[in-house]
């Protein structure tokens, strides 16, 4: 009896082993990918650039590189790739405009004598912001545990072509009056974090606009792309960034954003009058939802443009899904503590927003994901794709897991600017 007890222990014991060792989490590594698995054709090459074949995950979202003669410029996200294709047409189409002759005309009248200032910024080096790397790891995760995951600082001094954030600052509020009617004839951010455009836009805003651009050349494919994947602030061209700060400072005071966080939003390092105004629209969208006024002070936190932008297009897919997603419970509060803001619905179910195009499932989403506090009715709704093991390893946690393959709402939002893309694409050949 001993030594058939003794065996069932065995039995038993490698019987829990296998057990453990089967439902024992794998974590995904955030690594090198196919861009080609992620955007499709008429992003990665076009007139005027190519997408580096591989992207870098960092478990949320692609780095990408566009490479193109004016140099190469790092897009974190779809919407962001979108932003630096359109940037980098719009410097095809600016340095085919400085070559014709009423444009030279118009150098000459603006007391500017030879072109030659105007063609070196084409090929002169290209200058960064400095920011910290992993921002949007924090974000998502809260400093109590991202920080400590993503503190990848700058090693030694920064190098010559880098922009310290408050220098950059001082430049928004420098932009006139001609820099922003070029920008809103090249659909191109006036505040771009892009040096490159920036520079060649403000060496040829010399030279005034009468009645549109000053040469017949039809704007390259992509030029046309909207600054906000998901909404319109064309006001940014209209008023100079000491209006748009005047602007956006009655707007949160009317949100009930208490003085102090905006003025915190406001000096922030890694916001720009474009993000500022964009947030304050989205959040006029989410008015009367408790909560929603403490979004303003996350931002101040942030640590790059990256997390500040993956911070903004959360917002706006809640004010997104507040305003334009039918048949779905509305948003009642908004839930802030360390970490990603999700909303709680009317029903009393949970909502997290993430504008993800890579989801992978990692030691930093699952600690966040099970510190959200839910009853049994949970969704989490991503932008973009989340891999097998993350989607299998949320259903299992009760997360229902809403994307662009089974969202028709999602999917349309997605590939709303993709769609219009091809379609140049198409007529482009």
């Amino acid at each position: 009896m001993r030594r058939l007890a003794l065996s069932s222990l065995i039995f038993l014991s490698i019987g829990t082993f296998a057990a453990q060792d089967e439902t024992k989490v794998v974590y995904e590594t955030p690594d090198e990918v196919a861009s080609a698995d992620f955007i499709v054709p008429a992003l990665q090459t076009g007139p005027n650039h190519t997408v580096s074949a591989v992207a870098v995950s960092d478990g949320f979202q692609n780095t990408y590189t566009v490479s193109s003669k004016y140099g190469e410029f790092p897009a974190t996200g779809i919407a962001d790739l979108k932003r630096r294709i359109s940037e980098v047409d719009a410097l095809a189409y600016l340095e085919a405009v400085s070559r014709a002759d009423i444009f030279v005309a118009g150098l000459r009248d603006a007391g500017v004598e030879t072109a030659s200032a105007i063609a070196g910024v084409f090929t002169s080096p290209v200058k960064t912001v400095q920011g910290i790397p992993g921002g949007v790891e924090r974000v998502f995760a809260g400093a109590r545990r991202g920080f400590g995951l993503t503190k990848r600082l700058f090693q030694g001094k920064p190098d010559s072509d880098s922009i310290e954030p408050k220098d950059f600052r001082e430049l928004n509020y420098l932009v006139g009056n001609s820099e922003r009617e070029w920008a809103e004839e090249l659909k191109t951010d006036p505040y771009t974090t892009n040096m490159k455009l920036r520079e060649t836009v403000s060496s040829m805003s010399v030279v005034e606009f009468v009645g549109g651009l000053p040469v017949n050349i039809a704007l390259p494919m992509g030029a046309g792309l909207a600054v906000g994947v998901l909404g319109d602030e064309s006001e940014i061209y209209k008023q100079s960034a000491q209006a748009l700060e005047i602007k956006n400072r009655a707007c949160l005071d009317t949100l009930g954003v208490s003085a102090e966080d905006i003025d915190a939003f406001i000096n922030a390092d890694y916001l720009t009058p474009t993000t500022q105004t964009a947030f304050c629209n989205a959040l006029s969208r989410l008015e009367g939802i408790d909560n929603a006024n403490k979004l303003a002070a996350m931002f101040a936190n942030n640590s790059s443009f990256e997390a500040s932008d993956f911070l903004l297009e959360t917002v706006n897919l809640l004010a997104w899904y507040n305003t334009e997603v039918e048949d779905v419970p509305a948003v009642a509060e908004i839930v802030i503590d360390d970490g990603l803001p999700y909303a709680i619905t009317d029903e009393g179910t949970t909502l997290v927003m993430l504008p993800a195009d890579n989801l992978l499932w990692t030691d930093v989403v699952e600690s966040r994901m099970a510190d959200i506090k839910t009853e049994e009715d949970k969704s989490i709704w991503v932008l973009g794709q989340a891999s097998a093991i993350a989607n299998q390893q949320l259903k299992k946690a009760g997360w229902m897991v809403m994307t662009t393959e089974n969202s028709a709402a999602l999917k349309a939002l997605y590939q709303a600017e993709t769609t219009k893309i091809e379609a140049e694409a198409e007529t482009e050949s």
